[in-house]
């Protein structure tokens, strides 16, 4: 949609039918692409960006490499998508997956002039037994990442991510009930969650 400041109105600007049902979307940091998560089965790939040019998007997408780690089965869907402002990775948070499969995985966007060449790589990922993330978001400085989880015990969690590594740095019981979505302030020095009570809390 385009948003016109004056009039505070908006108006379909593009539309693009993918195919299935679109679950989650992140611009990039430049405004010239856009992630989707698509849900469907078996092998097809879940994560594609989309390269937005002045009045459409490009036809020919960019889907992330598929990995054994990465699963596809019908009940684990993407839950949450962030792109790092600091740099091209992009974190996206799954529904329990079961078994040893990643709940958070990270990939590394590589983008190319020749948009059909960039890439969509898995960087690294973990696995969180048990439980289902529904929303995450990155620190400004690219390095840590807030992720907020299904009702239960220890559902705010920090993680930290270097190349080809994320590893857990805290964890605390926010309420009993499932946080929604965490988003950090823009110095990265406090973070608001959205929990499934409609409670609101800042955490510092």
């Amino acid at each position: 949609y385009a948003y016109n400041p004056t009039t505070f109105t908006l108006s379909i600007a593009e539309e693009l039918n993918i195919g299935y049902q679109g679950r989650c979307i992140a611009w990039h940091k430049s405004g010239n692409y856009l992630v989707v998560s698509r849900g469907v089965t078996g092998t097809v790939r879940r994560v594609t960006i989309y390269q937005v040019l002045t009045s459409t998007f490009n036809a020919t997408p960019v889907d992330a490499t598929t990995n054994a780690n990465v699963s596809d089965a019908v009940n684990t869907g993407y839950q949450a998508l962030s792109w790092a402002e600091a740099n091209d990775y992009l974190a996206v948070g799954f529904a329990n997956t079961g078994g040893t499969t990643y709940e958070l995985v990270i990939y590394k966007f590589t983008p190319n002039a020749t948009f059909a060449s960039s890439t969509l790589v898995l960087d690294s990922g973990l696995d969180i037994s048990g439980r289902s993330i529904n929303g995450l978001d990155w620190n400004p400085t690219g390095s840590y990442i807030a992720v907020g989880l299904n009702a239960g015990v220890d559902n705010l969690r920090i993680y930290q991510h270097t190349q080809g590594s994320v590893v857990e740095k805290f964890k605390m019981s926010a309420g009993a009930e499932a946080i929604n979505s965490v988003r950090w302030s823009k110095d990265g020095t406090f973070l608001a969650i959205g929990k499934a009570s409609a409670a609101n809390e800042d955490f510092e």
